[in-house]
């Protein structure tokens, strides 16, 4: 009998065993199908809620209006050729099953021959048992391929495939074994014993017993048949998924790969081909051939990888964690509604409860939820350390049976050959364990988990409560805070790992549980934009990252004990020595932890500082290059920036220090155990016994550094979960119920409009309502305030007392009758916004009830149907908002308007002319296909809001609450919004509740006006008791007296003042227009006209989109390079780094620390070799000293080339930051509106951390991998001379050309992942600026399905990118193993090889498989690094601005008087476009105050530029005080000069630090500055209570500005400005609609604070409002970039005939004799 053959045979059955048992299992649980989670899965769960099962009418409301997955998300993909695939796998399976049943003959063969061939009383039991368990074993699988022969389904067809190769990979394996091992009978010519059988058989000869071992290895043959046949079995059949239903309209545009087999293939690869990762060498070899690969061409992942099925899934088990936490809740016929996020976070388990924060709920969440690649990761882990000391096992066997003499008589050779064996076997076998590893813990938990919790994130923006952010809590917020687009700033966290914790809803209570490290977490108030890319990347990316991590849990400890073992059995107890040392390092790693946990924390909040600034300066850089602060605030960045590189610097010699240690641990383990060993015990430290201790040592060396590292990142993780935890705690609005098709459906024939009704209606009933504040800390009452799920919410009050001087409106009774208008006036601050905020649900409600319908989150996915009919277009209880400052999509203008609802041309073109914008797309070269650029950059203030109330006017919403929609807007414009839009057919039974400073011409058309004043309702009622009342008096302008004496004669008037709307026409609607608007002017006609009838606009409209060409991309789309990274990034990042002196220190250093194990090995050789020959000429002490020496010398050697490494990274990260900041802020205005922000800090975020921290680290180990490699091969070649060399260069060609394949898709798929993060970034962006507008639309769940579709375009080349890096580790790693095993066979026959040379070559050798590996592996990273290097450089080379200084510089009071002379003036954007000024000249005296009028288009706003030169003079001048401006610096020029812009832009911070930037002024003149724009009362008004409600803010200069002023309202922060430009008091002011947003009774007293404090200055005002300048010293208008008027307003007015009058005369009769008075103009 063959040895070895019983056992093998009981583990086959074993297998066997445990394989039906798993078949059993499987298919008893039915599982392997991916399911979508449908309503039936959780009938007792509501998405904000728990109630009872759901019957009848409450499907629709128990049903989830975020469940936005839809049936083809769940598979994978259809199967274009799926017959001819089964055809093919029937085949394979009969083979298969014909061979097996070969296979059970021959055994019964073999049985019957073990019997017959032996006498009754010598029969061998055990060879009868063997030959009946191999029976059974081939009966088992003859029987599951039988099977399977009809299985054309994946689900049983690929678990028996993978059984039947399993099984029979193992038997052939053993097969293996049994035939090799010395003492088995078949010989080397056991091959010829088959032909010996059939010819004794053929001659009718004797047979003999060896005729089993014959019929042995024929049944061996043909297992190896059936293993590669089963390991060549397909999964499925190709698959092909609609790539449209993935990926964008872009997107797909630009695809190249036109396979219709477009499914990843692992849904249809082999097992072998699972194994070596063959299903991405589609990918790699795409990568190849493509100049440069695209999303589109790459395959589609799996239906378990995409964000559809990953996002329902996460919800569905943070659903079941809840029910599961409160099992009696879902018991209750009517529970308190929660929120579904909410829930998450209360308990896991009754036996296992958290505090919201904690992190440990989302953690158990998260592994529950990938329980299965989680458990085999942990499974493969143990396999893999089991099994991962086996090579040295071997190794040593070979190297003492070198030791021995392989010639002796007694020794059998197969005895070598089989260690040959065993080392290339087990290392190829821990190359595929370890490679499914690392591709399970990337390609897939690490992707899951990225896109579960960024989906689950959005998610839970789209229903957090929004709330401005202030850093102290008794810091008090401004009345009127926030516009609606403000509102929305809350995402990300800002809390560090350590420091003080202030809950954020003003409690001070702190809890054990929040520390870590003995120190506690700082509490987040998440309202900060600038910090959103670090929850939602930073944070998610560490999480994620971690499950590179996790098992190191694992796999170190076990290696740690056996490889201790293993020592032990080679040393004896001097092992114990040396490993005992290393529990003197356990507190020097945990306390050099603490150290880089403190540090990272450090790093990591400088980062956020840095990044929430530069979110600052670039959202803020038209301020900055207006006011020429571009130097000041990048020496405040780079000042920021510096600090960063501190704690980076410090992380970088805490990483060395703490990696000297790691590598300082193991070489005195080793030098003491072989110190014991030697000279203590006197033993013989053979070849074997110390080169096989320091492969073991080494290898452990791995596992005991991993721990602590694990350990770190594991801290650091849990940080991050923590601050995603209380993201996810924190309060939420209430609830709205889904969009039910059976009360109004969008395309049934019975959803028609209500009539008014109670259903709708819109009250206050004694509610008190403040600015909404984050309560994660009770999540009773943050979500206790949800609304009843019927179409008029009620929402009822329970939210806590604010903080302390928190503005509130106080008792507010109202009721807005339904399908009619309604006004909300008041003055400044008065608390407007928070009322329709209340009315929305975004506010905090403290007392008393609203009722307010709301649009469900569904409304919008709702409405996506081919045709409405008109009379079925309004949806009763849809709401629609247009927030103060208009929040706007970077999409074209018509996109804006429609917001994804269906196409009506009719009701389209109506609305374009309700809100004025005809003029306007006439203008356009594009028309209403012009895009809209980031933020609305190239629209005016007053496009930008008509667009906006475009939208609302479009939708289908029966209420519309309007902001402050005629504030951006002129006189003439807001009369035609007003009687057009606002109460014009489409507004008609539409319920219509208006803010608006527009008193006097809002008030008479008004059915129900709300006046507040500080919070509280100063009137509410009809118009006929406002026009009488004293508060009317307060809120508008002052009126001629003797318009009051003919207020009888109305009637009588009435057909006479029509005549005064008749010259409206003259005029465009909207007086301010950007850079932007001019450039895209192709011809203007001087006679358009604004107001044009529908069906004339809606045929010229026609007319011009057969004449248009394709618009034109105004946010360019983002670049990215293709191939090799080109030399000269090489070389800008080299030249960063240091000069020749400095490459010439780091590469010697990087020589000589490659030298260092050469030297030690050879020593350790020299030694071993002394003591194998018994010449030993020195003593023990002295080797060992030696030894000592050598290793010591290459540890700090080691540390000293990081170090110096590091030096360098640390001054490129200085230069380049440098170039490219510089490189942005002295950039064209222009790049800055075409490229968007997201972009911008895409670069000096991730980009830049991956300069800081990876990319000297990638390139360090590459260079340090690629010179032990090196090393390694010519000492080889020195061992194995001229054939390994000439084998060395094969291999060499060969890993040259998988590494250059390998290498080019690497870098695209990092290219592309970097290209595809900016959209995420973007609609990041887009939704928290604007959430509080998707609320109000309804357009959560579409807005969640386009962030997922942006999800899947990120995560399918980041997934890519692992799977090719798998595909190259696996051959590589493989390649090195056979290099191992050859390394072995030449050891073994080269004739007079010592054990010691053997050992010292091996030892090389084994090292040669991670060198390799890791230098191409480091080096790709390397170049994708690179990537990130490549974007910078790419912004740091962007076309300048004029000089900032030009010698000779001006004087320095000038300008001294504030002259301005204009000659010849001729101006365009670029050379292609036409003129925008047409040669103007015109002169201002010193000290004029000119005002500047004319329509859109007209070319106000290019003039008020090239002041400026933000546009440059084609031809003429401007000149100041004499001194033409085109010869001055631009930093002498913007510093000189002022503009108080349209669209205000402050910084955050405090009042103090917003008006006095640079500390130049004191208290006193800022108070000053304060009082002059009457945002503080004069200095004898009695100081303000303790106790006043609603006190005022700007009393205190240190009350906190949230970002971007957000806590502040749009008239707040333009009289801010103001104040700011007081203090800086310049001869020349620019006004760009500076009081446009401020109530007319302050800005009447405004006007007076300009004509005194700038009294001897020359102001340029473009205004709406006509009285602003109508006492101005002239007038300017403009028209077509030509002045047609210049000259007083006294003197136009006179003239019947000029277009001022007729201007003037529009605004209405009252109105006009007003500004006749006011110009100077008797009555005639």
């Amino acid at each position: 009998m063959l040895p070895f053959q019983l056992p093998f045979a009981i583990v086959s059955l074993v297998l066997a065993g445990i394989s039906l048992t798993v078949l059993i299992v499987a298919g008893r649980n039915g599982e392997g199908k991916i399911k979508l989670p449908v309503h039936s899965m959780d009938d007792d769960l509501d998405v904000n809620g728990l109630r009872g099962p759901s019957t009848g009418d409450e499907f629709e409301e128990s049903k989830d209006p975020f469940d936005v997955t839809k049936p083809e998300d769940a598979i994978d993909g259809q199967a274009l050729d799926e017959d001819r695939f089964w055809h093919r796998m029937r085949l394979r399976k009969i083979i298969m099953s014909i061979i097996f049943a070969l296979i059970l003959s021959l055994q019964c063969v073999s049985l019957g021959f073990s019997i017959t061939l032996s006498e009754p009383s010598s029969i061998d039991t055990k060879i009868i048992i063997t030959d009946v368990l191999n029976i059974l074993f081939t009966i088992y699988l003859l029987v599951i391929t039988t099977l399977a022969i009809s299985y054309s389904d994946i689900d049983r067809h690929w678990p028996s495939v993978v059984h039947i190769a399993s099984l029979t990979v193992s038997k052939s394996l053993s097969g293996v074994v049994i035939a090799l091992v010395p003492g088995s009978r078949i010989s080397t010519s056991a091959p010829l014993r088959l032909v010996v059988l059939l010819s004794k058989i053929v001659g009718g000869e004797e047979l003999d017993s060896q005729v089993v071992d014959a019929l042995w290895y024929t049944t061996f043959a043909l297992y190896w048949i059936t293993a590669i046949i089963a390991m060549g079995t397909s999964r499925g059949p190709e698959l092909h998924f609609p790539s449209e239903k993935i990926y964008s309209e872009k997107t797909l545009a630009t695809t190249t790969n036109k396979d219709p087999y477009n499914v990843c293939g692992v849904t249809d690869c082999s097992p072998w081909g699972f194994l070596l990762f063959s299903y991405s060498t589609k990918v790699v070899m795409l990568g190849n051939k493509s100049e440069s690969l695209e999303i589109g061409d790459l395959p589609i992942v799996p239906a378990n990888m995409r964000a559809t099925i990953l996002y329902a899934r996460m919800k569905a088990a943070l659903l079941r964690s809840a029910l599961r936490a409160s099992p009696s809740s879902h018991t209750s016929s009517h529970p308190p509604p929660q929120s579904f996020v909410k829930r998450i976070i209360a308990k896991v388990t009754p036996s296992f409860k958290s505090r919201p924060g904690s992190g440990w709920s989302l953690i158990f969440t998260l592994l529950s939820l990938n329980k299965t690649p989680f458990i085999v990761q942990t499974l493969l882990a143990v396999v893999g350390a089991i099994f991962f000391y086996a090579p040295a096992f071997f190794l040593q066997l070979l190297v003492k049976y070198l030791e021995v003499g392989s010639g002796r008589e007694d020794s059998d050779p197969r005895w070598g050959w089989s260690y040959c064996l065993g080392l290339f076997f087990f290392n190829a076998f821990i190359t595929l364990v370890t490679g499914q590893l690392w591709s399970l813990s990337t390609t897939t938990i690490q992707v899951r988990l990225r896109i579960q919790l960024n989906t689950i994130l959005f998610a839970k923006t789209l229903v957090r409560k929004s709330s401005a952010s202030t850093s102290s809590s008794d810091s008090s917020d401004p009345s009127t805070s926030k516009t609606a687009a403000s509102s929305t700033t809350a995402i990300v966290a800002s809390a560090e790992a350590t420091g003080e914790a202030e809950d954020a809803a003003g409690k001070d209570v702190k809890s054990k549980d929040e520390t870590i490290g003995g120190k506690e977490k700082e509490d987040a108030d998440f309202s900060s934009k600038a910090q959103i890319m670090t929850l939602m990347t930073i944070d998610v990316d560490r999480v994620s990252e971690f499950a590179w991590h996790f098992f190191t849990l694992v796999d170190s400890p076990i290696e740690i004990i056996i490889g201790s073992i293993f020592l032990y059995n080679l040393l004896g107890i001097s092992s114990l020595f040396g490993l005992a040392l290393t529990c003197l390092f356990l507190p020097i790693n945990h306390w050099a932890g603490k150290i880089v946990v403190r540090a990272q924390d450090g790093l990591m909040k400088a980062r956020d500082e840095r990044l929430a600034l530069m979110n600052e300066v670039l959202g803020g850089i038209r301020m900055l290059k207006f006011m020429a602060w571009e130097r000041s605030f990048e020496k405040r960045v780079l000042g920021l920036r510096e600090k960063e590189l501190y704690f980076q610097r410090r992380n970088y010699i805490i990483e060395a220090l703490f990696n000297m240690i790691w590598a300082t641990s193991p070489v005195i383990v080793t030098l003491v155990s072989f110190w014991h060993f030697a000279y203590i015990r006197q033993q013989d430290l053979t070849p074997s016994i110390a080169f096989t201790s320091i492969t073991v040592f080494s290898e452990m060396k791995f596992a005991l550094n991993a721990l602590p590292e694990t350990f770190i990142n594991m801290l650091q993780s849990l940080v991050s979960v923590r601050r995603i935890e209380k993201y996810l705690a924190s309060a939420e609005v209430p609830h709205v119920p889904p969009f039910s098709p059976s009360s109004s459906s969008p395309s049934s024939s019975s959803s028609k409009p209500k009539p008014a009704s109670e259903d709708y209606i819109i009250a206050a009933n004694g509610a008190t309502i403040t600015w909404p504040q984050d309560r994660a800390g009770s999540s009773a009452s943050a979500s206790a305030s949800a609304l009843r799920t019927s179409p008029g919410s009620a929402t009822s009050s329970t939210a806590p007392t604010p903080r302390k001087n928190k503005f509130v409106l106080v008792d507010v009774n109202l009721r807005f009758p339904v399908g009619e208008l309604s006004l909300i006036c008041g003055k400044l601050g008065s608390g407007k916004t928070l009322m329709l905020l209340g009315l929305l649900g975004e506010a905090d409600l403290l007392t008393g009830q609203v009722i307010c319908p709301r649009s469900p989150p569904d409304a919008l996915a709702s409405f996506q149907v081919p045709y409405i009919a008109p009379d079925e277009w309004i949806v009763p209880g849809i709401c629609a908002y247009v927030p103060q400052s208009a929040w706007l999509q970077n999409a074209s203008i018509k996109d804006n308007i429609l917001f994804t609802l269906p196409f009506d041309e009719e009701r389209y073109q109506q609305t374009l002319a309700a809100c004025a914008l005809v003029s306007d797309l006439k203008i356009l070269e594009d028309g209403d296909e012009s895009e809209i650029g980031e933020r609305g950059v190239n629209l005016s203030g007053g496009q930008k809001a008509r667009v906006s109330l475009a939208r609302a006017v479009y939708s289908r919403a029966s209420i519309l609450l309007l902001d402050d929609v005629l504030s951006a807007v002129d006189a003439h414009t807001a009369r035609h919004l007003f009687d057009n839009c606002l109460k014009g057919p489409l507004m008609k039974n539409r319920t219509i509740i208006l803010v608006s400073h527009h008193v006097q011409l809002c008030a008479p058309g008004a059915s129900y006006i709300v006046a507040l004043d500080n919070g509280r309702v100063m009137y509410a009622g009809d118009r006929g008791g406002f026009e009488g009342s004293s508060v009317m008096a307060g809120l508008v302008q002052q009126t001629d007296p003797e318009a009051k004496d003919k207020d009888g004669n109305k009637e009588k008037e009435k057909e006479k003042e029509g005549r005064f709307e008749k010259p409206i026409e003259a005029v465009a609607p909207d007086s301010a227009s950007s850079e932007e608007d001019q450039e895209n002017i192709a011809t203007v006609s001087s006679a358009s006209s604004t107001i044009a009838a529908p069906s004339e606009s809606a045929a010229k409209s026609s007319e011009a989109k057969t004449e248009r060409k394709a618009p034109r991309k105004l946010i360019e789309e983002e670049k990215r390079a293709v191939g090799r990274i080109s030399k000269d990034i090489w070389l800008t990042y080299f030249s960063a780094c240091g000069n020749w002196v400095y490459w010439t220190i780091f590469l010697f250093s990087v020589l000589l620390a490659a030298a260092s194990p050469v030297v030690e090995n050879n020593w350790l050789k020299i030694w071993a070799a002394s003591v194998e020959s018994g010449d030993e000429r020195f003593s023990t002490g002295f080797y060992i000293g030696v030894y000592a020496a050598v290793t010591i010398v290459g540890v700090f050697l080691s540390t000293w080339r990081w170090l110096v490494l590091y030096f360098g990274s640390i001054h490129a990260s200085t230069v380049l930051y440098k170039a490219l900041l510089k490189s942005v802020l002295f950039a064209h205005i222009r790049f800055h509106d075409t490229v968007s922000r997201g972009r911008l800090l895409n670069r000096f975020g991730k980009d830049f951390e991956g300069i800081d921290s990876s990319l000297s680290d990638n390139f360090g180990r590459s260079l340090m991998w690629g010179v032990s490699a090196l090393t390694t091969i010519c000492l080889l070649t020195y061992v194995g001379g001229l054939p390994f060399l000439l084998a060395a260069i094969v291999l060499a060609f060969f890993y040259w050309n998988v590494a250059r394949v390998y290498g080019q898709t690497s870098r695209d798929m990092r290219r592309l992942d970097s290209v595809t993060r900016s959209p995420l970034y973007s609609i990041y962006g887009e939704t928290i600026a604007g959430v509080t507008v998707l609320r109000a639309f309804g357009a959560g769940s579409k807005f969640l399905r386009d962030m997922l579709r942006c999800v899947d375009t990120n995560s399918n080349p980041y997934y890519w990118m692992w799977g090719v890096n798998r595909w190259l580790s696996a051959r590589f790693n493989l390649l090195s193993s056979a290099v191992v095993g050859v390394t072995g066979v030449v050891v073994l026959i080269t004739p007079n090889m010592n054990a010691a040379m053997a050992g010292f070559a091996l030892t090389f050798a084994s090292t040669i498989m991670q060198d390799l590996v890791f230098m191409v592996r480091r080096f790709v990273g390397l170049e994708q690094s690179m990537v990130a290097l490549e974007r910078v450089k790419e912004f740091s080379e962007l076309a300048q601005e004029p000089p900032e200084f030009i010698e000779p510089r001006p004087p320095a009071a000038w300008p001294h008087e504030g002259s301005i002379e204009c000659k010849d003036l001729v101006i365009r954007y670029a050379p292609e476009l036409p003129n925008v000024l047409h040669g103007i000249s015109f002169k201002i005296e010193p000290g004029e105050k000119v005002g500047i009028l004319g329509r859109t288009g007209s070319g106000k706003s290019t003039l008020a530029l090239s002041f400026f030169r933000f546009v440059e003079a084609t031809e003429g001048s401007i000149n100041i005080d004499g001194l033409d401006i085109s010869r001055v610096g631009l930093t002498d020029l913007r510093s000189r000069l002022t503009i108080i812009p349209q669209d205000p832009t402050i910084l955050s911070g405090t009042i103090r630090s917003t008006l006095d930037v640079f500390d130049e002024y004191e208290d006193a003149e800022i108070y000053e500055a304060l009082r002059r724009v009457h945002l503080i009362p004069s200095a004898d008004t009695p100081a303000e209570g303790a106790d006043d409600v609603n006190a005022n803010v700007f009393r205190n200069l240190d009350s906190q500005v949230s970002e971007g002023g957000e806590n502040f309202s749009t008239g707040e922060k333009q009289l801010m400005c103001m104040a700011r430009a007081i203090l800086k008091r310049s001869k020349v002011l620019v006004m760009d609609e500076a009081t446009a947003s401020v109530d007319y009774a302050t800005d009447e007293l405004i006007s007076k604070t300009i004509r005194h404090e700038f009294a001897e200055s020359t102001i340029l005002t473009i205004a709406h409002r006509l009285r602003t300048v109508i006492d101005y010293n002239r007038i300017m208008l403009l028209d077509d970039g030509q002045i047609i008027e210049f000259d007083s307003p006294k003197t136009l007015l006179e003239n019947e005939n000029s277009k001022f009058y007729e201007l003037c005369k529009a605004t209405g009769r009252e109105e006009f004799r007003m500004l006749r008075r006011l110009a100077g103009v008797s009555s005639s």
